[in-house]
């Protein structure tokens, strides 16, 4: 097995994962605890929009081939430094004085993070063969992993010693290091079929996917595996700071737990495919995903228990 194309895979991963959390929880937290109502901090879930809705656009980044860095690279350079100006205006937009462009930045930030994996998604797909994928898959969730941890843990850790504003500039920092892993990464290679025009990206994909057996039935599961979870995550941190965590007690737990739990979790996952395949593999994750919310009823009895949190 190609070992360096395989931790550029997980590098695309940890790319692909740094800015998810900034418009997510962690932004969620700096909006708390700068004392923004709960209701408007829920609104904040319209931003995480372009990652629901990217598939309106994949076709156009199929299609449109740009003349540097081959029909992947390319884009994903664009996206990553759109990213880098995007997390720094983040980062400076004071939210109880400019909430209005926190908002569209939050948005911006989003749509460009969405673009990008769109395009890495694509691009391991090309470079990995069917053997591959199960292992690629992996590796790549562990690298979105480890940076949704940076992305998370360690600016609300940061966040106790610095302005958030500091925070969200080195993580723009970290973006645009990781410009190098575009460079780094082999051309992938066309694909049989590679769309002609746009009406063929766009509608070709609708059609093989009505001409499968139950192909409704898997659109649905699609759009309702994480829909819990989803729900769940965007007030989980505003819940935490009102239970009576500090933002830094709670990306402590975070990195300490969650980033060897999610990694022991994505290596699980990759050998469970391997070994059981794909579809009760979902079924059996499926259904462990949601246990965990049960836990934070729980913890709005037991308060800012620590134990209870970890």
């Amino acid at each position: 097995m190609d070992r360096h194309r395989l931790g550029i895979i997980a590098l695309l991963g940890l790319v692909s994962g740094l800015p998810f959390l900034l418009t997510g929880s962690t932004l969620t937290t700096r909006l708390r605890v700068e004392h923004v109502d709960v209701a408007t901090i829920g609104f904040f879930a319209w931003a995480r929009m372009p990652y629901t809705l990217k598939v309106l656009w994949s076709p156009l980044l199929d299609r449109i081939r740009l003349p540097f860095l081959g029909r992947r690279r390319g884009w994903m350079l664009v996206f990553q430094l759109a990213l880098v100006l995007g997390i720094l205006g983040l980062g400076r937009a004071n939210p109880s004085q400019h909430m209005q462009l926190v908002f569209f930045l939050a948005t911006l930030v989003c749509f460009f993070s969405a673009s990008l994996d769109i395009v890495v998604d694509a691009y391991r797909t090309e470079v990995l063969d069917a053997k591959q994928r199960g292992p690629g898959g992996a590796f790549y969730v562990t690298g979105y992993r480890a940076a949704m941890v940076i992305g998370g843990a360690g600016v609300l850790m940061a966040s106790e010693y610095m302005p958030w504003s500091q925070a969200y500039y080195l993580m723009a920092g970290l973006m645009l290091i990781s410009v190098l892993v575009t460079f780094a990464a082999r051309p992938s290679q066309d694909v049989s079929g590679r769309p002609q025009t746009l009406r063929e990206a766009a509608v070709g994909p609708l059609r093989d996917l009505r001409s499968r057996k139950y192909g409704a039935h898997i659109l649905l599961f699609l759009l309702l595996y994480k829909l819990g979870e989803g729900i769940a995550g965007q007030l989980i941190h505003p819940f935490l700071v009102d239970v009576g965590f500090s933002a830094g007690t709670i990306g402590a737990i975070n990195k300490g737990i969650g980033l060897p739990a999610s990694i022991a979790g994505t290596l699980l996952g990759g050998a469970a495919v391997t070994r059981i395949g794909v579809r009760r593999s979902l079924l059996i994750f499926g259904l462990l995903q949601g246990a965990p919310n049960l836990l934070y009823i729980a913890q709005s009895q037991h308060g800012a228990d620590p134990g209870l949190l970890a």
